[in-house]
């Protein structure tokens, strides 16, 4: 079996409080910390090793799930829009990218709301997960995306008021409650 990395290391976790490291042997193989031989050994549900036809192996990461939310103003409506979300989770961290089409602004003012499938953890006194983008079609004026604690709705808020033909597009990452 050929490895793509000479060092690979994936953290597993068995049961609570009890974690184990995978890594590649010399003969390369993987190994448990404990010396148990495995391959494509399920990571968790979501995260799998393999060995594609040529022998090497890989970590496939959670695919990215598209979906076409509705996208709502905190004030007044939008005349025509259309949002295109995907996102993937990992573990608790969840990844997503956003972008909502205003063809037209109709009375909308504030922020603009997505739901999203999962809700945001709580930790300490983190009130809120942020991620950054812009408006890309006509100015380019920058954007904030963040998730509230507690919540799973994803906010968006640009510089300038929203108007007719604007591209909004906003990345981020949050720490799911499950």
């Amino acid at each position: 079996m050929a490895l793509k990395n000479d060092f690979y290391q994936v953290g597993l976790s068995a049961t609570p409080g009890n974690n184990f490291v995978l890594q590649t042997d010399a003969a390369g193989g993987f190994k448990l910390s404990r010396g148990i031989l495995v391959v494509g050994v399920p990571v968790t549900s979501q995260d799998i090793l393999t060995a594609d036809a040529s022998g090497y192996v890989d970590f496939l990461p959670t695919p990215w799930v598209t979906s076409s939310p509705t996208p709502t103003p905190s004030a007044g409506a939008l005349g025509s829009a259309v949002a295109a979300l995907r996102l993937r989770k990992q573990g608790k961290t969840v990844q997503y990218q956003l972008s909502v089409d205003i063809t037209s602004v109709g009375t909308a003012s504030g922020t603009i709301s997505i739901p999203l499938p999962y809700v945001a953890a709580t930790i300490g006194v983190l009130r809120e997960w942020n991620g950054v983008g812009r408006e890309s079609r006509q100015v380019g004026y920058g954007a904030l995306s963040w998730v509230q604690s507690g919540t799973s709705t994803l906010f968006i808020a640009t510089d300038n008021p929203f108007n007719n033909n604007h591209l909004l597009n906003v990345s981020g990452s949050y720490e799911s409650a499950a």
